[in-house]
């Protein structure tokens, strides 16, 4: 592990995730997807708890507990966990698990320069080391008013597993789309979401149309990417 001179603590070993936070004045006020994290501060209505799905050091959950009464991460990587513990001693409740549609264990793909770059594996490949594997309909959440999802191709499979949570609580979601890109946008519609207008070809912000979670300002619900489908525009073909 090494710390940067304004504070984060990243893995040794990592070149990409430092580049991205090295330059930062402030922990509390990262510049990486900054537009995103502003856009939920300013228009979602209530914030009560935030699930950070790929929590990596704490890039998103350290700036949440400043706006959120609880922040729960979860993060299966042994180097990002190491880190996050040291950037968010308090404020925020860390779970070292990974999220999918399972409960159970899997095999993680330990990243090497860029420590954002973990995966789980899919079955019959064996890397790095054994991780617990949960459902977040299963974990016992409460009052969720907004899930982030990193996962590196895990995404569908998180949603998946959080049925029931976008039932009761309307969380808005921000997901950063690896794979399975029109399934994972016709899932969110079928749930009655639409995307909040923020210009990005991989991270979408998606907010129930109706309920206690409709944004404050129902004008910003619209796709910078117009309507799908969207695989080869997020495959830059």
């Amino acid at each position: 592990m090494k710390k940067l001179n304004n504070g984060w603590s990243v893995p040794i070993n990592d070149q990409r995730v430092t580049l991205l936070l090295e330059g930062d004045q402030s922990m509390y006020e990262p510049s990486y997807e900054s537009k995103f994290m502003q856009t939920v501060i300013a228009h979602l209505p209530n914030k009560r708890t935030f699930v950070d799905v790929g929590a990596n050091v704490g890039i998103w959950s350290l700036p949440m507990t400043q706006h959120f009464q609880k922040v729960i991460s979860y993060e299966p990587s042994k180097q990002n966990i190491e880190c996050i513990k040291v950037n968010i001693p308090l404020g925020a409740e860390i779970r070292e698990k990974a999220v999918a549609d399972f409960n159970g264990e899997a095999q993680f793909h330990q990243a090497g320069k860029n420590c954002g770059d973990g995966k789980l594996c899919r079955p019959g490949i064996n890397l790095s080391y054994i991780v617990p594997v949960v459902k977040l309909d299963d974990e016992d959440l409460n009052d969720v008013d907004m899930v982030k999802i990193d996962t590196q191709g895990w995404e569908l499979d998180v949603l998946k597993g959080m049925h029931d949570i976008i039932i009761k609580h309307h969380p808005w979601i921000m997901i950063e789309i690896n794979e399975d890109v029109d399934v994972c946008c016709e899932l969110l519609e079928n749930y009655g979401y639409e995307t909040v207008y923020i210009k990005s070809k991989r991270n979408m912000v998606w907010a129930p149309k109706t309920g206690h979670n409709r944004p404050t300002d129902e004008s910003i619900l619209k796709r910078y990417l117009g309507p799908g489908p969207y695989a080869e525009r997020y495959a830059g073909k």
